[in-house]
């Protein structure tokens, strides 16, 4: 176990040297080895009682992240699928081209704002857990004629350096390495996770270009030539081909492959 400090001299404990590095990523500044007892030990005791109430569940993957962790701070189950074909709606303004011509087939997740837009799908995941109660009170209130169940998903807080309340707003929140702070690839590794045989992936193209509901040169697009810096290796590329993962538009496309004629038809109707 190992103490993780921030500039003020308060430490967070983790189990992990990988989980120190992603506090080290988000401002923390030094860590040393710490042999405590957590059930009994005092400077840890709120979050011994936190974890208390998390309810984990036990996702059975074909791929092996470094970590895979998913819990609940509700009391619900596990989450579920109910095809083995996922197709990921992001917020690129490629995705109206996208759909129109790779169709949507199988479970729908949303990622980000296209919660807002899109009518049905059966997994809203973001990074910003802030977002999920203003998605979920605008469907309420503007498109409550669209009655339907779906789960929310988002990323544990110390991974995207967020609050943890607003993180809690999910239905369940996930541990993976990497991250990178990108709705759309969490997306992905959920999709992964869940064990979805094929995944389409419409409206995440790692390009710098705006959202499709941007009016204006969106402020933050140049975040996106250095994400894909960040995932553009041989360990990303192999872990998303091996897992059937096809991208529609975009440097992203290029790096992972698009979907073909022969491959949507392979993969659209498996249940």
């Amino acid at each position: 176990m190992y103490k993780v400090f921030d500039a003020q001299g308060n430490y967070v404990l983790v189990h992990h040297l990988i989980d120190v590095r992603s506090y080290i990523e988000i401002g923390y500044v030094d860590y040393e080895e710490a042999i405590v007892d957590e059930k009994y030990s005092s400077s840890n005791k709120s979050t011994y009682k936190s974890m208390n109430k998390k309810y984990y569940f036990n996702i059975e993957s074909r791929n092996k992240f470094n970590t895979c962790e998913c819990y609940s701070t509700k009391d619900i189950s596990k989450p579920i699928r109910n095809s083995d074909c996922l197709t990921i709606i992001g917020t690129a303004d490629t995705v109206f081209n996208d759909i129109k011509r790779y169709g949507v087939h199988g479970d729908v997740a949303v990622v980000n704002d296209s919660a807002f837009y899109y009518q049905k799908f059966d997994h809203f995941i973001t990074v910003h857990g802030k977002l999920i109660p203003i998605v979920e009170s605008y469907r309420n209130s503007f498109r409550s004629y669209e009655k339907f169940r779906y789960q929310t998903h988002s990323a544990i807080a110390k991974q995207c350096g967020l609050i943890e309340c607003d993180q809690n707003n999910a239905n369940y929140l996930w541990k993976f390495r990497p991250v990178y702070r990108s709705s759309g690839l969490l997306a992905i590794w959920i999709g992964i996770a869940l064990g979805y045989k094929s995944i389409l992936v419409h409206g995440i193209t790692m390009e710098e270009r705006n959202h499709f509901y941007d009016f204006n040169t969106s402020p933050v697009k140049s975040q996106f030539s250095k994400l894909f810096s960040l995932i553009n290796n041989d360990q990303i590329k192999d872990l998303l081909v091996s897992n059937n993962v096809k991208v529609s538009s975009g440097i992203f496309s290029e790096f992972i492959g698009k979907p073909t004629r022969s491959w949507i038809n392979a993969n659209k109707s498996s249940k």
